[in-house]
C-alpha cells in the first residue's frame, strides 16, 4: 500500500495487510497527537476561565489584608474543583474541534475509504479519554474532598481574625461555631442587613439588625459582634418566647475556646472510602436504624454515586462530541458547539437536581443519578452507529 498525504488528506492504493498495519499506526499517532494537543490547549483555557472568579476573590482578600500564605492555600484548594469540571468540558470541546476539522478537510472520508471504521478512528482518543476519566475519578473521590477539608480547616487554623476578613456579603457564614451569620452589605468591619442564628446548649434564637460591627478585642481573646438599629431578638429568653426589640445588642465569643476546638468534617470533606464506610455502618435491616439514619445513608450514597457519574462524563462527552463533530461542516460548526453546550448544561443540571432528592430514599436518587450518563452513552453510541 502506498500512502500519500497532501495537506491533511490520506490516500490508500492497496490492501496489503502489513501496509494496513503500518498505516493504522501512523493514523493512530496522528489522531492521538491532534486530540491531545487540542485537549491541552482547551484545558488550559477552560480551567483559566473557571478559576478567574477565584483569582478576583483572592485579589479582594489580599486587599483586605488577609495573609499571603492563607490566600495561596485557598487558591490551590480551588484548582482541583476547577479541574474536576474543566477536564470533561475540554473533552467535549476537543471532540468537536478535532473531528469537525478532520471532517471538513476530508480526512475522515479518506480514512473510511481505506476501510478504517469509525470505531478505529475513535480508538486512540477513547483510550486517552479513559485515562482522563481515571484522573477525574481520583480528583472527585480524593482531591476535591481533601481540598474542601483543607480550605475550611485553613480558615479555622489561621485564627478568627482571618475568618472575619473572609465574611462575604450575600451569603451565610458558618465557620464560627454556634453562630450562622448573614450580611447584606459590608464596608470594612461595618455590616448591614444582618441576620444571626445563635445556638447555645439547645437554645436557638434569631437576631436581626439593620447595621452592626464585628471586631476583635485588643488581646484577641474575644470576638465581639455589636448590633445597632432596632435589633430584633426572637425569642427574647428561654422563658419568654415573644420577640424583644433593643437599640443595641452585643454577642461576645471566646476565641480561645473556638481555636482549641476540633474541626469536624462535613460530607463534602469525605473521601470515597469514608463515604463507603459511612454507608456500610448504617444497615437497613437493623431494628435500631431510624428514618433519619436511612436519610443520611442515602445522602452518602448519592454523594458517592454523583462523584463517579461526574468522572464518567468524560467518556459520555467523547461519544457525543465525535458524531456532532464529524457531521458538522465549517458553516455549521457553531451549531454543533451550541448543541454540545446544551447537552453539557442538561447533564450537569440533572445531576444537581437529583442531588436535591438525597433526603428522600424512597425514590432511589442514588440510581436516578445514573440516568444522564447511561442516556449519553446510549445516544452517543447510536449516533456513531449511524455514521457507519
Amino acid at each position: 500500500m502506498a500512502r500519500k498525504r497532501t495537506g491533511s488528506e490520506f490516500d490508500c492504493r492497496s490492501s496489503d495487510t502489513s501496509d494496513n498495519v503500518a498505516l493504522m499506526k501512523i493514523l493512530n499517532r496522528y489522531l492521538l497527537r491532534s486530540f491531545v494537543t487540542t485537549f491541552v490547549i482547551s484545558l488550559l483555557i477552560v480551567t483559566f476561565v473557571m478559576i478567574l472568579g477565584s483569582l478576583f476573590q483572592m485579589t479582594d482578600l489580599l486587599a483586605r489584608g488577609v495573609a499571603g500564605p492563607l490566600i495561596a492555600r485557598l487558591f490551590l484548594c480551588a484548582i482541583p474543583m476547577a479541574l474536576a469540571f474543566s477536564i470533561p468540558m475540554s473533552v467535549m470541546t476537543t471532540s468537536l474541534l478535532v473531528f469537525e476539522r478532520m471532517s471538513a478537510d476530508g480526512e475522515t472520508t479518506a480514512m473510511r475509504a481505506c476501510v478504517v471504521s469509525v470505531w478505529q478512528i475513535l480508538a486512540r482518543p477513547a483510550l486517552f479519554v479513559f485515562m482522563m476519566t481515571c484522573v477525574c475519578l481520583f480528583i472527585h473521590t480524593t482531591l476535591v474532598s481533601r481540598s474542601h477539608y483543607v480550605y475550611r480547616k485553613a480558615i479555622h487554623d489561621h485564627g478568627m481574625e482571618e475568618a472575619i476578613k473572609l465574611i462575604e456579603p450575600g451569603q451565610f457564614v458558618r465557620n464560627i461555631p454556634g453562630l450562622e451569620i448573614y450580611i447584606g452589605s459590608r464596608i470594612g468591619n461595618r455590616l448591614g442587613d444582618i441576620i444571626i442564628y445563635q445556638q447555645d446548649e439547645g437554645f436557638e434564637r434569631e437576631i436581626r439588625a439593620g447595621s452592626g460591627r464585628i471586631s476583635l478585642t485588643a488581646d484577641g481573646r474575644v470576638l465581639l459582634v455589636q448590633l445597632y438599629g432596632n435589633v430584633r431578638v426572637e425569642p427574647a429568653t428561654k422563658d419568654r418566647p415573644e420577640p424583644a426589640f433593643m437599640a443595641s445588642y452585643s454577642i461576645p465569643i471566646d476565641t480561645t475556646r473556638l481555636m482549641e476546638g476540633v474541626y469536624r468534617k462535613r460530607m463534602a470533606d469525605y473521601s470515597a472510602y469514608e463515604l463507603l464506610q459511612g454507608i456500610r455502618a448504617i444497615r437497613k435491616d437493623d431494628p435500631g436504624t431510624g428514618k433519619a439514619d436511612l436519610g443520611h445513608r442515602m445522602a452518602l450514597a448519592v454523594e458517592l454515586n454523583q462523584r463517579i457519574v461526574l468522572s464518567m462524563s468524560c467518556l459520555a462527552f467523547l461519544l457525543l462530541g465525535f458524531p456532532f463533530g464529524v457531521r458538522s461542516q465549517r458553516s455549521s460548526s457553531s451549531i454543533g458547539i451550541l448543541i454540545s453546550l446544551v447537552i453539557v448544561f442538561i447533564f450537569y443540571m440533572f445531576v444537581v437536581l437529583v442531588d436535591s432528592l438525597a433526603g428522600n430514599p424512597a425514590v432511589r436518587p442514588d440510581l436516578i443519578i445514573w440516568i444522564p450518563i447511561i442516556g449519553s452513552l446510549i445516544l452517543g453510541s447510536y449516533l456513531i452507529r449511524r455514521l457507519r
